[in-house]
């Protein structure tokens, strides 16, 4: 058979103006970057990876680094290989990273998802690197977000609440009081650090001789003492509730999957706490760091994170735990924001938490 000239042309015409289309959606792309955006993804190019070490189930764990991946790649052209390795605290990570500083050694992940229970000692040791995360994302990222003079970076939101079995107790309580019911005995399971309550003992809010007297009351409806990855012995039965959980996250997932299970925010106690994108200064891909964090606060990173572990940052426009929140509001809450500013404000929370945790424990 002769070959045809004509279609073997057309495809050279089409290769030649798929290329062009390529690299003009890519100048154009570039051009969209802000300089310091540009700079950033230049520099995280050639640094190739990232070695990230966070908690399985943050942001989809192992799984959620593909679309993360991909998703980098397409919002801003950086082709970054993402290692992940799961850990189980933030806070241990956190020491972890604090000695790493200390003996001058390459930090163990290139990004710290951290909390604000241990950004006294980072700051003391000068651990993280000040990023102007705003220039990155100009109109998207703002002051607002951005703590520790750009050390620390508002990435999503987490909101205590009671988690609860919708059979066991279909119309739970929304105030701390109501758990103090009769009815509620032994029924409910507390995290054995006493997450939610700790923010109590703060002096514009509880204070500590009235956090003591209401947990003294509250320790004997205690059934028990569970993690907050431990949240399927709410859904079987084994307890009615968990006050306070570490966010809605879990309860949603498993809400969706059909089991008896939800989350209710309390109307006159609402932690809302934040996760932190934060880089040592140790770092070994400290500029794929920034990309990866900054993609995060794109309006598609926000939807993946709510895709892959049911949070997002409550402060942009669109956010699902915003609503969640604001519906909370509108029945009288009033969210206690516990940024690093406040924690670092309040050190009679850290003081009092040893005498907390024990009158949890042992109701005394």
């Amino acid at each position: 058979m002769v070959p045809n000239k004509s279609i073997h042309k057309a495809s050279g015409t089409f290769a030649i103006t798929l290329a062009a289309t390529l690299l003009v959606a890519g100048a154009s792309m570039a051009q969209q970057l802000s300089p310091d955006m540009q700079t950033a993804v230049a520099a995280a190019n050639k640094e190739g990876s990232l070695t990230v070490v966070w908690p399985g189930t943050m942001l989809g764990g192992a799984k959620g680094v593909p679309d993360i991946e991909k998703g980098m790649e397409k919002m801003f052209g950086a082709k970054i290989k993402i290692s992940h390795t799961p850990t189980g605290s933030l806070i241990q990570q956190g020491f972890q990273l604090v000695n790493e500083t200390k003996a001058n050694a390459p930090a163990s992940t290139d990004i710290y998802v951290a909390v604000v229970n241990v950004f006294g000692p980072l700051e003391e040791n000068k651990v993280l690197l000040p990023v102007n995360w705003p220039a990155l994302l100009p109109g998207r990222i703002n002051d607002s977000h951005v703590e520790l003079n750009g050390a620390a970076l508002k990435i999503s939101t987490g909101s205590y609440g009671v988690s609860y079995n919708t059979r066991l107790m279909p119309n739970p309580p929304k105030t701390l009081e109501g758990y103090l019911a009769a009815t509620m005995k032994g029924k409910i399971a507390v995290n054995p650090q006493g997450v939610g309550f700790d923010y109590l003992l703060a002096n514009d809010v509880y204070g500590k001789e009235k956090t003591f007297d209401f947990l003294k009351k509250f320790s004997g409806q205690i059934g028990g003492l569970i993690f907050c990855t431990e949240i399927n012995r709410v859904t079987t039965g084994e307890f009615a509730g968990f006050m306070f959980d570490c966010g809605p996250n879990e309860a949603l997932r498993m809400k969706e999957n059909s089991l008896p299970i939800d989350q209710i925010l309390l109307r006159d106690h609402l932690p809302v706490t934040y996760f932190y994108g934060t880089i040592p200064r140790t770092a070994t891909h400290p500029n794929a760091a920034k990309v990866l964090l900054a993609y995060l606060m794109t309006e598609e990173g926000q939807k993946l994170q709510w895709d892959l572990w049911r949070t997002d940052l409550d402060l942009l426009p669109g956010s699902n735990i915003g609503k969640r929140i604001d519906e909370a509001v509108k029945d009288g809450a009033k969210p206690l924001r516990i940024d690093a500013k406040w924690y670092a404000s309040h050190p009679e929370v850290d003081a009092a938490r040893n005498d907390m945790i024990k009158i949890l424990r042992e109701g005394r």
